[in-house]
């Protein structure tokens, strides 16, 4: 067969179905393009094959010298919604644009894109279950949200960022972290079968909105990776709004679904589709039996973690309160704003040190601890001064928060 015939057989309607209107078939191109371009191949074959992100980054950085924009050039922050991210994301939209004019410009009779529709449609839902799957998988684990930490404790509301008390009300309260980590595993469950994909994608859509509204309210940096999740659960959703309008709203019987004109209908391209559901099932199952394996490690004895009430200073002046974990450190000082720093430590040798966060004033400091009963004593160089702190250590373990537990009966609000 001839590739234009073939590709005739595939936008052509079936006998009886209407074709598309034309603002249909320019947004299904326009989406077709946008989601492919973006995200590669389906998975499983994007963890395998890249899919050309470098290239887009770098039209994004030419489209942002073309605005006159400074587009900072640094590597993975932790944030998905720099500049950078957003001019790559108006980089795919304009290409998508231009691809769908051309193709419009090229293929102007009346078409129906089912068959092209059924492969988007298992597109979107392999891409979501991926998403899904992963994080409901770390937060149903206990890997997302930690418990409050010393640092977290020891501060007050009025200190934390709008992303920060989110991370800590949610890491507070692990049945509901392991909830929401359920609610997104059911959605990508439901989406891997054909009849259950509505379901699915209806759990998606109330789980990604709310999972969309907390990052756009809190500000945390996943706003335009969620947005995306969140339109293509939608995207689903919209292609039963008829039946579900008439359902839901006018209070009309609803006919079976009718799969139409689909591209993995019968055949051979049945067992095409079922391998590839397969496939980026048992994949998925591979790349998360780390967290599912893995086996939280008790704290370290020896660690510099908790919270420290400051009771006398040698060679520096003013501060208060320090509280440490593992990788921070959080530092009070009376008549300064509190300062966040980078630790490193040798539990083994007591050894500690501090520095800056990038693009982070700060200090810089190198101590050993020794520790008789509660008391606490640093010793070392602060900004290459040598000092002598003197502290007692803080159980933060019976903190209101972390002991205060559910109650089913409550004859008084208890709100402080």
């Amino acid at each position: 067969m001839k590739v234009g015939e073939w590709w005739k057989g595939v936008n052509a309607p079936a006998p009886g179905e209407q074709p598309w209107s034309w603002p249909r078939r320019f947004g299904f191109r326009w989406l077709l393009l946008f989601w492919g371009l973006g995200y590669g191949l389906p998975p499983p074959l994007n963890q395998v094959i890249p899919s050309g992100s470098e290239l887009w980054t770098a039209l994004a950085s030419r489209l942002g010298a073309v605005l006159h924009l400074d587009v900072p050039q640094h590597g993975p922050s932790g944030s998905g919604d720099t500049l950078l991210d957003w001019l790559t994301k108006l980089t795919l939209g304009l290409v998508a644009l231009v691809g769908a004019s051309l193709w419009s410009a090229v293929q102007r009779g009346p078409v129906r894109h089912g068959k092209l529709l059924d492969f988007l449609q298992l597109y979107v839902r392999l891409t979501l279950f991926q998403s899904l799957a992963t994080y409901g998988v770390i937060k149903l684990f206990d890997r997302q949200f930690p418990a409050p930490t010393a640092e977290r404790l020891l501060s007050t509301f009025g200190e934390a960022s709008p992303m920060g008390l989110m991370w800590t009300f949610l890491g507070a309260s692990r049945p509901y972290e392991q909830f929401g980590g359920a609610m997104e595993c059911l959605a990508a469950v439901l989406l891997v079968f054909r009849r259950t994909r509505l379901l699915g994608a209806l759990v998606a859509c109330g789980v990604m909105g709310n999972v969309f509204m907390l990052n756009l309210c809190y500000d945390v940096p996943v706003k335009l990776f969620s947005g995306e999740l969140l339109a293509m659960s939608a995207f689903l959703v919209a292609l039963d709004s008829r039946r579900l309008l008439e359902l839901l709203l006018l209070n009309r019987q609803v006919a079976v679904a009718d799969e139409g004109f689909v591209f993995f209908a019968t055949g051979r391209w049945r067992l095409v589709r079922a391998i590839a559901v397969l496939v980026a099932v048992a994949a998925q199952v591979v790349n998360l039996w780390p967290f599912i394996s893995a086996k939280a490690e008790p704290p370290d004895p020896a660690s510099v973690e908790g919270a420290y009430d400051v009771v006398s200073l040698e060679g520096v002046e003013g501060l208060t309160r320090l509280g440490m974990t593992t990788w921070s450190a959080r530092v009070w000082a009376t008549n300064a704003d509190p300062l966040r720093l980078k630790l490193e430590e040798d539990p083994r040798k007591h050894h500690v040190t501090l520095a800056p966060r990038d693009a982070e004033p700060g200090l810089a400091a190198d101590l050993t601890w020794t520790q008789e009963g509660d008391r606490v004593t640093f010793t070392g160089t602060w900004k290459d001064a040598p000092v002598t702190i003197v502290t007692t250590r803080r159980d933060l373990s019976k903190s209101l928060l972390l002991t205060r537990g559910f109650h089913w009966v409550n004859e008084f609000p208890f709100n402080r």
